[in-house]
């Protein structure tokens, strides 16, 4: 039953919603919520998937600039002759983006970029491992990526991205502002 309304509603948005050109222009402004579908961080249980959010602005036709924000968390644990042992770690990424939409007609807007930011590691666990406990680590990164926007109105639309940030693939809504 929640598969046919859940189909039923689609149908509406994608029948009722007026071809509409989507065309980046000066001033205009986007945020995207989403979460990461492959992660390059972790091998333990994924207590959270990554989830992000950025903000972008086109500060030209065609090329906007802003900023991301992304979290991640995994638990591992494990018994070593009887004495057990719980750690995770949370993986934090901020930075800044540009993008050139190199297709936006239509519903549609395909658009690449490059990502630089700063990826912080918080490690915590209740073992006996010395100093390693409740350390931080982080790293400068660069990162190209490419994605798409599909407009279900001319205010919200679904994104996926390729390629920067705590996973490969990311999904999620963008809001046109």
């Amino acid at each position: 039953m929640k598969k046919i309304l859940l189909l039923t509603l689609m149908v509406l948005i994608f029948a009722t919603s007026a071809a509409f050109a989507t065309k980046v222009k000066k001033g205009d402004a986007f945020l995207n919520a989403g979460i990461g579908l492959a992660t390059f961080y972790g091998t333990g249980d994924q207590v959270l998937p990554p989830i992000m959010v950025s903000y972008e602005k086109a500060v030209k036709d065609k090329i906007t600039i802003g900023g991301y924000l992304s979290y991640y968390q995994t638990e591992y644990s494990y018994s070593w002759f009887g004495d057990g042992c719980d750690w995770s770690y949370n993986y934090i990424t901020i930075g800044a983006r540009g993008a050139y939409h190199f297709y936006d007609e239509g519903k549609w807007d395909a658009y690449g970029g490059l990502f630089l930011g700063y990826n912080i590691l918080f490690f915590d666990d209740n073992c006996d491992l010395g100093d390693y406990t409740n350390d931080a680590a982080g790293s400068f990164g660069y990162a190209f990526f490419a994605g798409a926007r599909y407009w279900f109105t001319p205010k919200i639309g679904a994104f996926a991205e390729l390629g920067y940030g705590l996973a490969a693939l990311s999904i999620g809504v963008t809001f046109s502002m």
